[in-house]
């Protein structure tokens, strides 16, 4: 029998991302020549009196030459406003799950063995997801990593974090290199940079303490994430919409209730109870006082010692005794 032959013998490699059909960005410094010349603005950045320093930088061996800022002594092309869009895309456009934000939250009260949360939400898309573990090593976010990201929306690009322990791992590291994803680390000084899973976490455990007693969170985090993934962001979709290009069917009682199992009416009562999140909105600088604080009866007392997770923020009701000029007495 006739043998193949093995000149064209292509061999795979371990989770490579697939590049066939891919469109390259990238920017096409012939036309980007050719624009500054068309452009008349080129003309008014060249006489203009500032700290920059314009140059014309030649093209390798042409006879092309482009404007470019050399006062860095590093040449900064100078950008006409028919490829401005062009340019700003190739150097921060988003792509859908190529940079994800993740963190852990606890130690939670124990529930079904679970008392850690690993959470990841999608810069683009703001698509949430909470797994729970039952301890915060680096063997089970990694684990938790592959099996609630990875294995449905493919290998991220970049990966930011904190500098926890969990993180800064050999493990981790290793995960990375591995998959080719570049992992980050923010610094103490400069916590908002992994502010939006941070932001998350608020609004996951106000749901979660919201919803159930500190032994059940884990049976309501299914109906929290479906909350949290319906809702409307600041682009007017919900996570869910730009994820699968539509909204979400949410449960609805569509039918007259009827006699039924235990089953099926604890899960009409979890349902029941199901509000969507918030929005979210930046609240003013002053103080807002309600006006029936000075009529009401009764009143709530913010706790601000430090108190465990899920605990309610306030206690009380109090009942009001005396009202002064700056305050009440309860």
């Amino acid at each position: 029998m006739p043998q193949k032959s093995q000149q064209h013998t292509v061999h795979q490699q371990p989770l490579a991302k697939i590049e066939i059909n891919a469109v390259q960005l990238g920017l096409d410094y012939n036309q980007l020549a050719k624009e500054q010349q068309q452009d008349p603005e080129t003309t008014t950045v060249r006489t203009a009196i500032t700290a920059l320093q314009w140059k014309d930088v030649p093209l390798g061996d042409s006879n092309i030459s482009i404007l470019c800022d050399v006062s860095t002594g590093r040449p900064r092309p100078w950008i006409p406003s028919s490829l401005r869009r062009h340019v700003f895309n190739v150097i921060h456009g988003l792509t859908r799950f190529a940079h994800i934000h993740v963190d852990v939250v606890g130690p939670l009260p124990p529930s079904d063995g679970h008392r850690y949360l690993f959470t990841i939400i999608d810069r683009s898309t703001r698509w949430p997801e909470a797994i729970p573990m039952a301890n915060a090593t680096s063997t089970s976010c990694a684990s938790s990593l592959l099996s609630g990201w990875i294995s449905r929306f493919g290998i991220p690009e970049h990966i930011p974090s904190d500098c926890d322990t969990t993180f800064t791992s050999h493990l981790w590291t290793s995960l990375g290199q591995l998959m080719g994803t570049t992992v980050h680390h923010t610094t103490a000084y400069n916590p908002e940079a992994n502010g939006m899973v941070e932001r998350l976490h608020r609004t996951l455990k106000a749901a979660l303490m919201s919803r159930c007693n500190n032994s059940t969170w884990s049976s309501q985090l299914p109906w929290v994430l479906l909350s949290l993934r319906t809702t409307p962001k600041g682009l007017d979709a919900s996570p869910a919409e730009m994820v699968f290009g539509e909204p979400l069917v949410v449960p609805g009682e569509f039918f007259p209730d009827a006699p039924s199992n235990n089953d099926i009416s604890r899960l009409r009562n979890i349902v029941g109870k199901l509000a969507p999140c918030k929005q979210t909105y930046k609240p003013p600088d002053h103080c807002y006082i309600p006006r029936d604080l000075h009529s009401t009866k009764h009143v709530f007392l913010r706790t601000d010692a430090q108190t465990p997770p899920l605990m309610p923020p306030y206690s009380g009701p109090y009942e009001v005794i005396e009202r002064r000029k700056k305050g009440e007495v309860v």
